[in-house]
């Protein structure tokens, strides 16, 4: 074992490149690295950092200041990345949407406008999905019992042609929605 100290990164490639550095407790600095040591201490010439929302410390904004040659210290860097070449995405394309949000995309692609539910605990967040200003074509009919729900979907669906939608809870409430469906025709 020797006791010279190996780095973690190699940043010999983004020597006099731009570079964005990202530092604990929010800040972010952009800047030409002129160098590095083996502990991440980096040198950056013509650095400009992004100031921070007064509101909330951890965003930056817009607003810059020169700081011109400066040393960021290896204990506070927690990102550093490449300016040229590298694009901000709009959203993370790695969140997967709720299935919740699938299901009312899918009843707006049926040409599903109108829903009838009894709201439990298994179904909220399909109630909140169509309720949040997520869904801006389908309304909900609140029914009192979920019989009712499964007469007043069919009824829709022979009068309109559009699908008739009905959502229950699990439990009892599927099961009321189950023998009505075997009664409608």
């Amino acid at each position: 074992m020797s006791g010279r100290k190996e780095t973690v990164l190699d940043l010999a490639k983004f020597v006099d490149k731009g570079v964005q550095v990202k530092l604990t407790g929010g800040r972010q600095v952009t800047g030409t690295l002129k160098g590095y040591d083996q502990l991440l201490n980096l040198v950056l010439d013509e650095a400009i950092e992004f100031l921070r929302d007064p509101d909330d410390p951890l965003k930056t904004t817009d607003q810059t200041r020169q700081l011109g040659l400066i040393v960021c210290r290896g204990t506070a860097v927690m990102l550093v990345s490449p300016t040229d070449g590298t694009d901000e995405l709009p959203t993370n394309p790695f969140i997967q949407p709720d299935a919740a949000d699938v299901l009312v995309e899918a009843l707006e692609w049926a040409g599903a406008n109108v829903f009838n539910a009894y709201p439990g605990s298994a179904s909220v967040e399909i109630h909140l999905a169509l309720s949040l200003s997520r869904s801006h074509t389908i309304s909900n009919v609140l029914c009192r019992h979920e019989e009712e729900e499964i007469f007043a979907a069919e009824g829709y669906a022979r009068s309109s042609g559009c699908p008739g939608v009905c959502i229950a809870t699990s439990g009892p409430g599927a099961t009321n929605l189950y023998v009505a469906s075997l009664c409608a025709t």
